[in-house]
């Protein structure tokens, strides 16, 4: 086998939202993609795993939630990794935005919760990113060109093919940077950083994002206690919702 001297290493530093841009992000979404964020930030979880979430895997009595397969390129799968197959704490604030939603979710034989209503399939995540979660990103600036704020759409007469939002100015994809090119797995990345916030010990912090090794956040040992993993994830969850809770 060849080695390749730096093959391993980032080409770039992934992007961490604050918890004001995370809002205002969520906020310029329409469901079912708001709901399938909020699962992203509040519980980390990659979005394969997201997709193919089904209605029996949450256990809202014991509060809590098993992650046990995954949708790739429209087929289901198994997980990651061993290690990713695992029952996730689920706060009572995300309970609710989970409850809320399934009142609207399409109703099939598999008990998706995010079916497409023409497939009845998971939606494909590769398509909400580029069509929403990268347009959302380019609102984190205002626009040069139109003047619309910060979390607002552009303001123009022409509308996007589906006729449900504005298209974004090309002039504003580049005032925003790095955030034009957010993804799925920003969220990920976001809730490894606010676990490190709310000083959650690295232990924790593995078992809570599901890493197979130890050495993929810190090299130290020791068996969290699902308590103290439910008291951290807690902690993020309360960071992402309490704006939410605030404005109702």
């Amino acid at each position: 086998m060849v080695r390749i001297r730096g093959g391993s290493k980032r080409c770039q530093r992934p992007i961490i939202l604050t918890v004001d841009q995370f809002e205002a992000v969520a906020a310029l979404l329409k469901e079912p993609y708001r709901t399938m964020v909020y699962i992203a930030q509040c519980l980390g979880l990659r979005v394969s795993e997201i997709a193919a979430l089904q209605w029996d895997d949450f256990d809202f009595e014991k509060n809590q939630l098993l992650v046990q397969r995954s949708f790739v390129d429209g087929r289901v799968d198994e997980v990651k990794t061993e290690y990713s197959q695992d029952y996730v704490p689920l706060h009572s604030s995300l309970s609710e935005i989970v409850q809320e939603w399934s009142k609207e979710a399409v109703a099939t034989k598999k008990g998706w919760v995010f079916a497409n209503p023409i497939t009845e399939q998971p939606y494909l995540p590769t398509s909400i990113q580029k069509r929403h979660l990268r347009p959302a990103g380019c609102c984190l600036a205002a626009c040069p060109k139109c003047g619309a704020a910060v979390g607002v759409w552009c303001r123009q007469d022409r509308l996007t093919p589906n006729g449900q939002r504005l298209a974004i100015h090309d002039e504003r994809r580049v005032a925003a940077g790095r955030y034009a090119t957010i993804g799925w797995h920003t969220f990920r990345h976001t809730y490894r950083s606010w676990l490190d916030e709310t000083g959650a010990p690295m232990k924790v912090q593995q078992e809570l994002m599901r890493h197979a090794s130890i050495q993929t956040t810190m090299n130290i040992y020791g068996q969290a206690m699902s308590s103290t993993k439910r008291e951290a994830n807690g902690k993020v969850v309360e960071m992402v919702l309490k704006p939410v809770a605030a404005s109702a």
